[in-house]
């Protein structure tokens, strides 16, 4: 068994579910001179592919209850796609027994809908949050994977927030031969600058975002006070549900991602969040999500008038620690200027 590159990386995504699900899934690149946080655990990463190794990767032990995957030069030297030779590829994609055991044990399990017996995770920072924020997985992932995050944001102790971490639900991946794992909405087909999407997941998707949103208006936080975030397909539904909503958001912020329906965004958009702070971010070395898909959304935000932040790193399809510094430089500002 073969798979195109796509299909590998989705395949390894939903290995490393099955695998690791209590690993931090956003892949945060470091730097060779850069210390990796010691709650972090670490984990090799084929830059051939720009995904987890599909043969029994190794790992390092981590004090943490959670390990996280952490991309980091020395431990990925492969050679990139265009020049990978047949050894990597075959580590990666050859594995028949794995793969055909992944797609029979997948294609048992029907698309589930968003139920309460996949809670979201949530972390608060300090008591009586003031502010909330929902940040989406990306696909193949589940909600524990931005968890491990919050404590590297540096945010100060009077700023008190609500971090929860939906699921999303499973479902068929098209582009990825029907294999079922956790994904916000149906992808089609896949190419370098451009995405065929299921819209109606995705506006399913963002219905059940604005019932967390609802949520959290009954616990006491406003929407003004609710900032939506994601990773890759997790960012493409901050997107539509940040832009779209019906009153004012407190901010959106998109990492390593794209706007999957420009007429759903440019149609819906939302007259009570043309102001809203939108962070947005990608790596210049991104093979999943192109990172002239991240720059065709922040363009089409400025020409209906938005003013997003934008910032590249130097980084695969992943999250770097510079990002994350700067993540809970942008939290700051927005959540204490609005006292």
């Amino acid at each position: 068994m073969r798979c195109s590159e796509a299909e590998c990386c989705l395949i390894n995504e939903q290995w490393r579910l099955h695998v690791a699900h209590q690993s931090l899934g956003g892949l945060i690149h470091t730097p060779a001179h850069t210390p990796v946080p010691t709650n972090w655990g670490q984990r090799a990463r084929s830059v051939a592919t720009k995904t987890l190794l599909i043969a029994a990767p190794s790992r390092l032990r981590s004090s943490s209850r959670r390990s996280g995957f952490i991309y980091h030069p020395l431990l990925a030297s492969a050679p990139r796609c265009a020049a990978a030779n047949s050894r990597s590829r075959d580590t990666a994609c050859g594995n028949a027994a794995v793969a055909t055991h992944l797609f029979m044990m997948n294609t048992m399990i029907e698309h589930t809908a968003f139920t309460p017996d996949t809670p979201p995770i949530e972390v608060e920072t300090g008591p009586n949050p003031q502010w909330s924020v929902i940040w989406m997985h990306g696909l193949g992932a589940d909600g524990s994977d931005f968890e491990p995050i919050v404590a590297e944001l540096g945010l100060p102790d009077e700023l008190a927030l609500r971090f929860i971490f939906p699921h999303a639900p499973l479902r068929p991946v098209t582009c990825n031969g029907g294999y079922v794992m956790r994904a916000w909405y149906d992808i089609i087909s896949l190419a370098p600058g451009t995405r065929q999407i299921d819209e109606a997941g995705l506006l399913e998707s963002r219905a059940f975002v604005r019932h967390l949103i609802a949520r959290e208006a009954a616990r006491g936080i406003p929407s003004d006070r609710v900032i939506l975030a994601g990773f890759s397909q997790g960012g493409a539904v901050a997107y539509l549900s940040g832009l779209t909503h019906p009153t004012p958001l407190g901010g959106i912020i998109a990492l390593s991602t794209y706007i999957p329906s420009a007429n759903l965004v440019s149609k819906g958009l939302a007259e009570a969040n043309r102001q809203t702070p939108i962070f947005a971010a990608h790596g210049t070395e991104d093979d999943v999500v192109s990172l002239a898909l991240g720059e065709q959304a922040v363009e089409l935000l400025r020409t209906m008038g938005l003013e997003p932040e934008w910032r590249t790193y130097d980084m695969p399809h992943s999250v770097c620690l510079d990002e994350v510094a700067e993540i809970g430089d942008w939290l700051r500002r927005v959540g204490l200027q609005a006292r």
